[in-house]
C-alpha cells in the first residue's frame, strides 16, 4: 500500500515511464491491502491503451477495495482460481491458468528454512503460530480468542506466538491477549520472511491468509512432512467479507484438503488434540499438497510463452499496417 500522499508522486514517475519506454504490455502483481504502485501501473496501461496483466496470489482475488481499473488479464493459481476469477472479473478479461511464480523458488531455497531432520530436540513442546491478518478484515480479534480457547481445552502444552501482519505492525492491540495459562502472547515481528516459520512450525493457523498457499508450497517440495495447516473463519462478517473478496467462503486450498478449515469452534478441539499429538493430520496434509501440487510445469515459463505470443501477434499486425 502505498503511504498517504505518495501515489500521486508514484504516478507521475511511471507516467514518465510509460512515456519513454513505451512497454507492449504491462506485468503487475495485485496489493493486498489498498491501492499500491501496482494498481497505478494497470491505471496507466488504460490510459495509454496497454495491455496489462496481473499475476494472481490468492484464488479469484482481483485486487483491493476501490479498484476502478482492472488488468485485461489474470495469471492465475489453478482450475479453481480460473473459475472465480471469470465469474467476478469483467466482461472479456483472459485468464490463464499458469500455477504461482512466486513459488516455484521455494524448491532452491528449502535447506535455508526447514531445520534437517533430527536437529530439533524431541521432547520439545509443539511449535505453534497464529499469522495475523490485518485487522481491518471483521473478526481477525475473535478467532484468534477461539483458536486460544480451543487450546487450551486440549490441554496441550504447547510454544504458542503470534506474527503480526504489516498492515499493524506496531502489535500494541495484542497487549491484553493472554495464553490459556494466563501468560502473555509471544509477539513476532512483521519483518523478514514467513518461510522459517513456517517450516518450522508444528501447527501453523491463519483465517484464510495467503501464508497457507506458502505453506502447501513448501510442503510440495519438502521430502519431509511439515506441520498440520488450520484456517479459522468463525463468524458471519469475516465469511461475507472473504464472499466479497474472493467470491467464496471456503479457503479453496482446504477444499482440496490442504489445510483444515472450520467456521465454528464445533469439533476444533478434538481436531486440535490429534493435531497437536499425532502424525496423522500432517501425514494427509502432505499427501494432499503432492497430488493437488504435483504439476512440473514452469509457472514463469507459461507466463513468458504468454507474453512472446502477444509481442508476436502485434509485430504480426505492425507488419500488415
Amino acid at each position: 500500500m502505498l503511504p498517504e500522499g505518495r501515489e500521486r508522486d508514484v504516478c507521475r514517475v511511471l507516467d514518465e515511464v510509460f512515456r519513454s519506454f513505451q512497454p507492449d504490455f504491462v506485468l503487475a502483481g495485485l496489493s493486498g491491502v489498498g491501492r499500491g504502485v501496482d494498481e497505478v501501473a494497470i491505471d496507466l496501461a488504460h490510459r495509454y491503451g496497454v495491455p496489462s496483466g496481473a499475476i494472481q496470489d490468492y484464488w479469484g482475488y482481483l485486487g483491493p477495495w476501490g479498484a476502478t481499473r482492472y488488468p485485461g488479464t489474470y495469471f492465475v493459481l489453478d482450475a479453481r482460481a480460473a473459475e472465480l476469477t471469470a465469474d467476478r472479473a469483467p466482461a472479456g478479461t483472459t485468464v490463464v491458468i499458469t500455477g504461482s511464480p512466486k513459488h516455484e523458488a521455494y524448491r532452491k531455497r528449502l535447506r535455508a528454512w526447514i531445520p534437517p531432520r533430527g536437529s530439533s530436540h524431541k521432547a520439545r513442546r509443539p511449535q505453534v503460530v497464529f499469522f495475523m491478518q490485518p485487522r481491518t478484515v471483521p473478526d481477525v480479534m475473535k478467532n484468534l480468542g477461539v483458536f486460544l480457547d480451543a487450546l487450551g481445552d486440549t490441554g496441550v502444552p504447547v510454544d504458542f506466538s503470534v506474527r503480526l501482519h504489516p498492515a499493524d505492525a506496531d502489535g500494541a492491540f495484542l497487549a491484553a491477549v493472554c495464553l490459556p495459562d494466563g501468560s502473555p502472547v509471544r509477539v513476532r515481528p512483521a519483518r523478514g520472511p514467513v518461510e522459517p516459520l513456517l517450516g518450522q512450525a508444528d501447527l501453523v493457523v491463519t483465517m484464510f491468509s495467503s501464508v497457507g498457499l506458502d505453506h502447501n508450497y513448501l510442503q510440495r517440495y519438502s521430502r519431509r512432512q511439515l506441520g498440520s495447516l488450520l484456517y479459522l473463519t468463525v463468524g458471519r462478517p469475516v465469511r461475507r467479507f472473504m464472499r466479497e473478496l474472493i467470491g467464496v467462503t471456503a479457503v479453496p486450498g482446504a477444499e482440496e484438503g490442504m489445510g483444515a478449515q472450520f467456521s465454528s469452534p464445533r469439533g476444533l478441539v478434538d481436531w486440535l488434540q490429534a493435531a497437536l499429538t499425532t502424525r496423522d493430520e500432517r501425514r494427509q496434509y502432505a499427501r494432499n499438497v503432492r497430488q493437488a501440487l504435483g504439476g512440473t510445469v514452469s509457472p514463469t515459463d507459461q507466463i513468458a510463452t504468454f507474453l512472446e505470443r502477444i509481442h508476436l501477434n502485434g509485430s504480426e499486425q505492425r507488419n500488415r499496417s
